[in-house]
């Protein structure tokens, strides 16, 4: 699909081959379970990027809202991920193609997650748990947005000046831990440490690719992380009963008390606009 953004779609070749200046490599348990979550191979066995995919980063492309649209609409499923100088690295999936028609956007099978809080804790898969029609926001002056409204539960501004503005206050929209599901202050550091002003290295949009196709996207994630590829396990597979990922949806969706119990969180209300400045 070509992109809607303005401007030619990049083709991206060896030499432009993306390093995020992560400082660490994502365990083998954490691939795995990403694996099983997006119904997709982000492993390689050689743990070479497969620069085809990778739409967009931040340290390769430039920090702009704009570029992100222009390689990244049309496409679909992706995975964001936000890679931190404190080594936390977190993100969002989405099924459905990225556009800028400046709307909120349904998408039953989008989810964040967090790889990694620098430390100690497990990955972590955040489903939707209300607001479904609000999963992703569409703003061509924003980047990638999850949980549109009054607080995204990740709001990501990639132009440079304001990379500041880039936000996570999980709860509303997508669940966290229900040990941690009323308090505000967990809410606001769960992802980043903090609620925005994050010294952030990269922030990279991968298409997510069929595990069906000869060519699946296999090494992103390690390659990505800045893996050299003697770094990288030989035995990196997903297994047969780990889910495909879901199926697209098209227009918004309205939440229902099933998907709020689902989560068992307390959630306000969301608005309609983007929430980072």
């Amino acid at each position: 699909a070509k992109p809607k953004g303005g401007g030619k779609k990049k083709r991206i070749g060896k030499k432009d081959s993306v390093t995020v200046t992560a400082r660490l490599v994502i365990e083998t348990e954490q691939v795995h379970k990403l694996q099983g979550w997006i119904g997709h191979e982000l492993v390689r066995f050689n743990g070479r990027v497969l620069d085809e995919h990778v739409l967009y980063a931040g340290s390769r492309d430039g920090f702009s809202n704009e570029l992100f649209h222009n390689q990244c609409d049309g496409m679909a499923p992706t995975v964001t991920f936000v890679v931190l100088g404190n080594k936390r690295v977190f993100g969002g999936y989405t099924s459905i193609p990225w556009s800028s028609n400046n709307l909120p956007m349904g998408d039953r099978s989008a989810f964040l997650f967090s790889l990694t809080d620098g430390h100690e804790r497990e990955a972590l898969k955040l489903p939707i748990v209300a607001h479904v029609g609000f999963a992703v926001g569409h703003y061509r002056d924003r980047g990638p947005l999850f949980g549109v409204g009054a607080g995204s539960d990740l709001g990501l501004n990639l132009d440079e000046a304001k990379l500041g503005h880039c936000r996570s206050s999980v709860g509303t929209t997508y669940a966290i831990p229900r040990a941690s599901a009323k308090d505000p202050v967990v809410s606001d550091t769960f992802m980043a440490g903090k609620l925005d002003g994050w010294d952030i290295d990269d922030i990279v949009v991968y298409h997510a690719v069929d595990r069906k196709e000869p060519n699946a996207l296999k090494g992103a994630l390690l390659g990505a992380m800045g893996a050299k590829p003697e770094d990288i396990p030989r035995n990196l597979s997903t297994s047969a009963e780990e889910s495909e990922g879901g199926q697209k949806s098209d227009a918004p969706e309205t939440a229902t008390a099933t998907d709020a119990s689902r989560g068992g969180l307390e959630t306000a209300s969301a608005g309609a606009g983007p929430s980072t400045g």
